[in-house]
């Protein structure tokens, strides 16, 4: 294959890969309505002991939980809106990501500026609990 050729593929690929929007992981694993309101009440309550109610966040996630989370902050009292790229952020960012462990487990991760909380859950007959603490890693400033 020449070189312009190449290039030519090479451009084409580069292009393709700088169009694609942000993926959020707030739909990794699938998680009901119920399911995902019980563990937003419990994210809000968090949330509520660490910032304070004039607090605006901006959300990134709009799966279930993110949707959850926005209705149960709103309802405590904070400014949520969504995030969108061609805004401009103003406001704290809070983002949503969920993995799936084994078959009925979910690990939800909230990321609040530069740091990052998680918390696994498992589906058990009375919905999702917590079966782990909130841990946190915060990342250095200049990271």
């Amino acid at each position: 294959m020449n070189k312009v050729a190449m290039l030519g593929i090479s451009l084409v690929a580069l292009f393709m890969v700088g169009c694609q929007s942000v993926a959020i992981r707030d739909d990794l694993a699938k998680v009901e309505a119920g399911n995902a309101s019980t563990i937003a009440k419990d994210w809000s309550a968090l949330i509520a002991t660490q910032f304070n109610v004039s607090t605006v966040f901006v959300l990134k996630g709009q799966g279930a939980i993110g949707q959850a989370l926005a209705e149960a902050l709103r309802k405590k009292g904070y400014g949520v809106s969504s995030f969108s790229e061609a805004e401009e952020l103003r406001g704290t960012t809070l983002e949503v990501r969920t993995d799936k462990i084994g078959k009925k487990g979910v690990l939800v991760s909230l990321v609040v500026d530069k740091n990052i909380i998680n918390r696994s859950y498992r589906l058990t007959t009375e919905g999702m609990t917590p079966n782990s603490r909130f841990t946190q890693l915060t990342s250095k400033g200049g990271e």
